[in-house]
């Protein structure tokens, strides 16, 4: 009996194995499934782009740069906002001024993409924004995320030379008037 008892534990414990087997490469069919799909979730943005436009006194774009920003739960908080735009204020010697602040978030979720395809013009996704205040950026789907973006536009300052004080000189005028005599 006892023979026959050690048969039927090995045979358990091959069942059991091939069940785990089975089980694992289940998932693991879902997870590959699952990739092919992973670029049409929507998640939350982590970084975003900056694009950074410098122009010139005669209203001439002169220069343009670009850069990677992390943001922290969807949001640009303004410290974040206020240090790059302290960063990005100085070009060479010329120092420039913000003129112009816009966000673009392409927030569509998977059944809106349709209709934005059909008209675009129903569909608000550029924000300008008047005031140096945190931004919001929506959830988007994966595919899309690269366009999510900042856009930044300098004016150069004019620039004045004479940064010196007018100085005044007060002296003692001597006046040499006649007096009329008495008579």
């Amino acid at each position: 009996m006892e023979v026959t008892i050690e048969k039927n534990e090995s045979s358990v414990d091959s069942d059991m194995d091939s069940d785990i087997e089975f089980d694992t490469n289940w998932m693991k069919e879902i997870e590959e499934e699952s990739k092919t799909f992973n670029d049409f979730f929507i998640t939350e943005n982590k970084n975003i782009k900056l694009y950074i436009y410098y122009i010139n006194r005669k209203n001439e774009l002169c220069d343009g740069k670009q850069s990677v920003i992390s943001i922290e739960n969807g949001v640009l908080k303004k410290s974040k906002l206020i240090e790059n735009i302290r960063k990005y204020m100085y070009v060479g010697k010329k120092k420039y001024r913000l003129m112009s602040m816009m966000s673009y978030n392409f927030d569509l979720n998977n059944n809106e993409i349709k209709n934005y395809y059909k008209n675009s013009k129903d569909y608000d996704l550029l924000s300008i924004h008047k005031h140096i205040q945190s931004i919001d950026y929506n959830n988007t789907i994966n595919y899309f995320k690269e366009l999510n973006d900042l856009y930044l536009f300098f004016v150069e300052i004019k620039s004045t030379h004479n940064k010196q004080t007018k100085r005044i000189i007060l002296r003692k005028k001597l006046k040499k008037t006649k007096r009329k005599r008495l008579k």
